[in-house]
């Protein structure tokens, strides 16, 4: 199937081409500053697959380009390698998640997708150690992100890093790329969203005093 094309004229027509699609809201983590506010154990909000499918239909209609996925960690569903499937046939797509599980059947499965070429796989590594990373998102989960990039590297798949630079580490923003480059020997896309102190400092109190009776 052919893709959807943007403005050809270049005249600001192009600017919508993306879709976002928040598949899910519940995570295999909960980290203190994630923007969607998921948690282990967060209910789930999700959208179905004739759901996704009827976005990315309307966002062909519209001409968009590229469809991203997100969540809450998107492979926790288990439609997620469907809706993968059917956008990738009709556009570029963007995967985001923290990479935990990306092995096994589920590795498998993301290998057996169609267009392969249109597929980013987006891992969150926000540090070039555990500690800063493993401070905000959980004990082990740097090393685990680590592993599943190299498996991704390995596959043959795009890998892009989004990292979430907290002010401490805003001079040091070169460091994810650097690591990927020296340990898994390829270079990769990078992608950064700046936390202030502040809502860094908010988020972790939200996270862990905040009754979960009253969280989305």
């Amino acid at each position: 199937m052919t893709l959807a094309h943007t403005n050809p004229q270049g005249d600001g027509g192009d600017l919508l081409h993306r879709l976002w699609i928040y598949t899910n809201y519940d995570c295999n983590l909960s980290c203190s500053y994630c923007v969607a506010e998921s948690f282990v154990g967060a209910e789930r909000n999700g959208l179905t697959l004739p759901q996704v499918c009827r976005l990315i239909d309307e966002a062909v209609t519209l001409e968009m380009t590229e469809l991203f996925l997100t969540g809450g960690e998107p492979f926790i569903l288990h439609d997620i390698f469907s809706m993968l499937h059917y956008g990738l046939e009709r556009m570029h797509v963007t995967v985001l998640s923290n990479g935990i599980l990306l092995k096994g059947q589920r590795l498998q499965q993301l290998k057996a997708l169609p267009y392969r070429e249109r597929l980013t796989v987006q891992i969150s590594l926000d540090g070039s150690h555990a500690s800063v990373h493993d401070f905000y998102r959980g004990a082990g989960s740097w090393q685990k992100a680590i592993d599943a990039i190299g498996r991704l590297k390995a596959e043959g798949f795009h890998v892009r890093l989004g990292t979430t630079q907290t002010p401490p580490r805003i001079a040091r923003i070169s460091l994810p790329c650097a690591v990927c480059i020296t340990r898994l020997g390829s270079p990769m896309t990078t992608t950064s969203s700046v936390l202030s102190s502040a809502a860094a400092s908010r988020r972790r109190a939200w996270q862990f005093h905040c009754p979960r009776s009253n969280r989305r």
